[in-house]
């Protein structure tokens, strides 16, 4: 192939940005409002609520269409209560997921919640289920029209692995009412592929290509 080839291919390359990839995604329609582990209903991956949330705290409320894939209808939504004298405060859901051959993960959903609901909630990520790190500040529900985004594209531990778990940490329920609830819906995890070794040597090629040109005229 000749260099301008190669440099036309590059090129092309450059135009096309690396596939998005949905990892996995739930959109908790078909919830009960009592189990514990939910599959993803596209993708692959599992959620999970804390063990110590008593069934009697779980419930299902009207869902909504913000962030739901593709066609999701409205449908159900997690309803996360609060519990007696706020029992619930410190307990966690918490998602596994692959990074397999993926980067830039990220996770959206929207939260509503009641006054004196958990609104002190922290996510935080981890390799191997035991080790957690907390990511950016704990974060309160602010109703269905508000996407809940958080970037993981400059965590480096997170891309690439055949596990990784995002865990969010339900606090700061004050209310005296212990069916207060925070609701969630339409979670989402994206990322992007990782491109081949080949590919990347490309785009440099075509980058040098176009220093060498430009330092010739």
């Amino acid at each position: 192939m000749g260099l301008a080839a190669v440099a036309s291919a590059a090129v092309f390359a450059c135009a096309h940005p690396v596939d998005a990839a949905l990892i996995a995604a739930w959109n908790f329609n078909t919830y009960n409002g009592s189990d514990h582990v939910i599959a993803a209903e596209w993708g692959t991956g599992t959620m999970t609520i804390d063990p110590g949330w008593f069934d009697a705290d779980l419930d299902i409320d009207v869902g909504t269409l913000f962030n739901a894939y593709l066609a999701d209808p409205a449908g159900n939504a997690v309803s996360l209560q609060i519990g007696t004298n706020q029992a619930n405060n410190g307990r966690w859901i918490e998602f596994e997921i692959s990074t397999a051959g993926l980067q830039d993960l990220v996770l959206t959903f929207p939260a509503d919640g009641g006054n004196g609901a958990f609104d002190s909630n922290q996510v935080s990520y981890s390799t191997d289920g035991v080790s957690y790190t907390n990511f950016g500040a704990p974060y309160g529900p602010s109703g269905w029209d508000v996407i809940q985004t958080f970037d993981f594209s400059a965590i480096g531990a997170v891309e690439d692995q055949s596990q990784v778990f995002i865990r969010i940490v339900f606090d700061g329920a004050t209310a005296n009412n212990a069916n207060r609830a925070n609701n969630i819906d339409n979670v989402q995890f994206n990322a992007t592929v990782i491109p081949e070794p080949g590919s990347i040597a490309l785009l440099g090629l075509a980058a040098l290509i176009g220093f060498r040109r430009r330092r010739r005229t």
